[in-house]
């Protein structure tokens, strides 16, 4: 009986040693049978979770239970109580009145808006806030402006050519801010016999002319005809002028270039008035 015992259990150590001795020998690697994975996880959930897997519930926020009602659970008692929706809370920061639904207060710490009533921003900042004053002579812009009253009875000429009349040392301006200029020039004009004299009003920089001196400086619109029906007529004249391109922080200097029609005759302006007014 023991005999047959031990070759049965010889028969069955051959058996399944032998494929072992046989894959060794032929080369192949026998491992281990294993489960096949990948498959959906299985059993009880924890942590914040409750149920089973695959289709566990969240039951907590956080490791805290929050209360029942998911729809209104910002009212809840349990959650306002847990301090993890901080209903009543007073918000800060940027932020007023209580949580849940607090109100944007502020940008950046900065208090966003406001109006000047009956001033002008003066400035406004990052955040939109405006800046306000009142208006005071120092806002508005410093134009030049100038002038001449009864300040000019320059000579007459008796030049056909033309000659200064040498108001330029008075009638001068220096724009401060756009270098354009409004011209007004008022004079009375005569000649000793009937002809026609002609004006043109010149401009420059540096040194003015002198009465008498040639012709001067750069043209400013058209030569204008005088006429005198007699020798002893005089007559009223007011001129103006917008003189554009102006360099500003230079002064320019206004004379009138004024020439007889007739040999023998003296064309002569008198009680020149003179207004120079910058503009925007």
């Amino acid at each position: 009986m023991m005999r047959r015992v031990k070759s049965f259990l010889v028969a069955v150590v051959a058996l399944l040693v032998l494929p072992l001795i046989i894959a060794v020998a032929v080369g192949q690697t026998i491992s281990p049978p294993s489960s096949s994975g990948g498959g959906a996880p299985s059993g009880a959930a924890g942590g914040d979770l409750s149920g089973t897997y695959p289709n566990p519930g969240v039951a907590k926020i956080a490791g805290t239970t929050p209360g029942a009602g998911v729809v209104a659970a910002i009212g809840n008692a349990l959650n306002a109580a847990s301090g993890l929706l901080g209903v009543g809370a007073t918000a800060g920061g940027d932020l007023s009145g209580t949580l849940p639904s607090p109100t944007v207060a502020k940008v950046n710490g900065n208090t966003p808006g406001g109006t000047c009533t009956n001033q002008f921003a003066r400035s406004v900042d990052s955040s939109g806030r405006p800046t306000c004053a009142s208006i005071a002579n120092a806002d508005m812009p410093a134009y030049a402006s100038t002038g001449m009253l009864n300040g000019g009875n320059p000579a007459g000429t008796g030049a056909t050519g033309g000659v200064m009349m040498g108001l330029g040392a008075t009638c001068k301006i220096t724009p401060a801010i756009s270098g354009k200029v409004l011209v007004t020039f008022n004079f009375t004009h005569a000649n000793v016999i009937s002809t026609t004299d002609t004006i043109t009003l010149m401009r420059g920089t540096g040194s003015a002319p002198a009465n008498n001196s040639g012709t001067t400086g750069t043209s400013v619109g058209n030569q204008r005809p005088m006429f005198e029906p007699t020798g002893t007529a005089s007559n009223p004249v007011g001129l103006s002028y917008i003189v554009t391109g102006l360099t500003t922080g230079v002064s320019n200097w206004f004379d009138y270039l004024l020439a007889t029609g007739s040999a023998g005759n003296t064309a002569s302006i008198s009680a020149v008035d003179c207004t120079l007014q910058e503009l925007p």
